[in-house]
């Protein structure tokens, strides 16, 4: 990845991913200003583009570093072998509270790169958006027994719908000002009312 920015302190290094991260998240690639980067980051301008050289370069890093990293957490932390759809949703958004203490909003972030269109990095947004999705499937739909279900539905397209219905609680919730930690907590009482609804 960048050689270079690795060598910083971890703290460092947080601090200027977490700040690209929220600005990113918060604006989509094309409002996300340097100057609003920087500034969340308490770093100069100069520092960010010695390390990244440009803003593409910094969106292009800070997707594929929280791809990766919500990967290796998410495969090193839902061990479960539990078959209920349901269950297994749920156990991945805990782990992402555990992922949200490093990286507060990485989960918004990675909401937005399915929105992303600006042209300079829509391709790539959808690639790893593509990515992300790869893993929720390997880690939920392929683990899941679908007799649990009503007639009817599928393991893929219920889950498609608890998710649409994470994403917009999730999106409207970050709009409000709510902290991403309690945001995914709160949806967990939302995720029982679909069990009770969709499961036999």
């Amino acid at each position: 990845m960048n050689e270079k920015f690795f060598s910083l302190s971890g703290e460092k290094q947080n601090r200027m991913i977490n700040a690209a991260v929220k600005v990113f998240a918060e604006n989509g690639y094309e409002r996300a200003g340097t100057d609003a980067i920087v500034r969340e980051a308490g770093i100069s301008k100069g520092l960010l583009f010695h390390y990244f050289g440009s803003k593409k370069n910094l969106y292009e890093f800070v997707t594929e570093y929280c791809v990766r990293y919500m990967t290796i957490e998410l495969e090193d932390q839902v061990k479960s072998e539990d078959t209920n759809l349901f269950e297994r949703i749920r156990l991945v958004e805990e782990a992402k509270l555990h992922m949200l203490m490093l990286h507060p909003y990485l989960d918004m972030f990675l909401i937005s790169l399915g929105r992303e269109d600006d042209p300079e990095v829509a391709d790539l947004a959808r690639q790893w958006y593509v990515e992300c999705e790869g893993i929720y499937s390997s880690l939920i739909d392929e683990k899941s027994d679908p007799a649990i279900l009503k007639t009817g539905l599928t393991i893929a397209d219920t889950h498609e719908l608890v998710a649409m219905c994470m994403d917009g609680y999730k999106m409207r919730r970050y709009t409000a000002g709510i902290t991403p930690a309690e945001i995914i907590s709160g949806f967990l009482p939302y995720l029982q009312i679909l069990k009770e609804n969709l499961c036999r």
